[in-house]
């Protein structure tokens, strides 16, 4: 408790977040180890020279524990308990509060003086860092009670709040920032069936991972396959294949059904496109098969799915390619309808497959959506497959069962196309890299980042796929560190 309160506080001062336009604070505090570790923090604040003033949620004598001997601790210091009825006068006069009254184990429905409190801190308009979780988020399963605080900050000890990539606690987190309180290293081992999510974050991806000679040429930096699109879906088709262009694949050719081929020739020069065998509505026919099977075997890697339609047909045809060969299979959108009919041949591919639904497509491949991490990890190993759920966030949980999550994107990226433009990005990356874990890794979290850029320049509302596109260079250029 004492490493928790020292240590936020150290983090608070290097981060900036107590300048010297910061001299009130407001601790609001309750009786339980959260409590405590907001004792240790007035302490750290007025050696600092803050005032502090602390509003406690009940009274002194409830306190107990570890707590009560840090709150003794502060008998001889000099700070302000106010009642809580002098909240909004103090709020008034307040640079910054500090959330140390809830932790992580409630659960049930809010009660008072939580409710009052929550919510006048909420209105006053002022910086808030929450401690551990903000107060109202249920620590594991990422809900929130009624009340909860909007925290800008959210200073966690040890290790990151599952709940906190979560929806709807997510968004009331803000900056997650993690600090080390002197947990053993192999604290984590015995966990038994919970699982270990890892984030992505830039660190992870220093030195950025793709190396490149001065002597390459085209056919060494990635031969992209890509086997989309239909009549009404030529936009998926030339976003997919586009994107691994983009992304630094050598070259890329695209098969569509031969009524969308010279949309998609007149899209991009620099895409080369075939002609492929259709039906009646324009999707691809199963007498398409010889001529893709050619393509798949000369792809580093391949894109199947985007935007193909789901005529009997073609799923007919997506049976086939899983069952004859053996290229790396980036399985996307309407492919994933077609193999969720014979998931046989997802666990019997005969080289590493990815798969990215989003959550209605995932629902073609489970029975029903319970604990969503625990879901997917476990269709993961099942399958034998490397498995992206996109969403907010992104997940990724690789064939051993080890479960990632991604820490970049914003709201601006729920477009049509956003998921097409991940597929190209992964076939990209993977033809690229040795590590094929971690080019799916660099994938999700650099198009989260590319999705990023163009947020800051065209905002959220206005974001369209193809200025996600349009930023992936400008995104692998600063991750290079050029």
């Amino acid at each position: 408790m004492e490493n928790a309160g020292v240590k936020t506080v150290s983090l608070m001062s290097e981060n900036g977040y107590l300048d010297e336009s910061v001299q009130n604070i407001l601790v609001i505090a309750g009786s339980g180890n959260n409590g405590g570790d907001g004792f240790v923090i007035v302490s750290e604040l007025i050696k600092l020279g803050k005032k502090v003033i602390l509003l406690l949620s009940t009274s002194p004598e409830k306190i107990k524990g570890d707590a009560r001997v840090h709150y003794t601790n502060l008998a001889t210091l000099d700070f302000v308990t106010i009642p809580i009825s002098q909240l909004d006068e103090t709020l008034s006069t307040c640079h910054l509060i500090i959330d140390a009254l809830l932790g992580t184990g409630i659960s049930g429905k809010m009660k008072e003086p939580y409710i009052e409190i929550i919510n006048a801190c909420n209105k006053a308009n002022l910086p808030i860092i929450a401690i551990d979780v903000p107060s109202g988020m249920t620590g594991d399963e990422g809900g929130i009670l009624a009340p909860c605080i909007h925290a800008n900050v959210t200073i966690s000890m040890g290790y990151g709040k599952i709940g906190s990539l979560r929806e709807p606690a997510r968004s009331h987190c803000g900056i997650t920032e993690i600090i080390d309180i002197g947990f053993p290293r192999d604290s984590h081992k015995d966990i038994g069936d919970e699982i270990m999510i890892q984030a992505l974050e830039y660190d992870d991806f220093q030195p950025f991972p793709i190396k490149r000679s001065s002597d390459v040429h085209k056919y060494k930096v990635g031969k992209i396959g890509v086997i989309a699109g239909s009549k009404g879906y030529s936009g998926a088709a030339i976003m997919s294949a586009l994107t691994s262009l983009k992304s630094g694949a050598g070259i890329t050719r695209l098969a569509v059904p031969e009524s969308i081929g010279q949309i998609a020739e007149m899209a991009e020069a620099e895409l080369i496109v075939s002609y492929e065998k259709e039906t009646a509505d324009g999707a691809f026919s199963r007498n398409a098969l010889d001529s893709l099977v050619k393509l798949v075997k000369w792809s580093d890697t391949l894109v199947l799915g985007p935007g193909i339609g789901r005529n009997d047909e073609t799923v007919t045809l997506v049976h086939q390619i899983l069952k004859t060969c053996n290229t790396p299979l980036v399985l996307d959108a309407d492919g994933i309808f077609a193999a969720s009919q014979a998931q046989s041949l997802i666990k019997s591919y005969k080289n590493e497959i990815i798969l990215t639904p989003h959550w209605g497509e995932f629902k073609f491949l489970v029975a029903s959506v319970g604990d969503i991490w625990k879901q997917a990890q476990s269709f993961a190993k099942e399958m034998n497959c490397h498995l992206i759920l996109k969403g907010a966030p992104t997940i990724y949980c690789n064939p051993t069962g080890d479960v990632f999550v991604n820490s970049t994107g914003n709201p601006g990226m729920a477009t049509a196309g956003s998921g097409d433009i991940l597929s190209g990005l992964l076939a990209s990356f993977i033809a690229q890299g040795n590590d094929i874990e971690k080019m799916i890794q660099l994938a999700i979290f650099l198009h989260g980042t590319a999705g990023d850029f163009a947020a800051m320049n065209k905002g959220e509302f206005g974001l369209m796929a193809g200025d996600i596109i349009e930023n992936i260079p400008d995104a692998i250029y600063e991750m290079r560190g050029l």
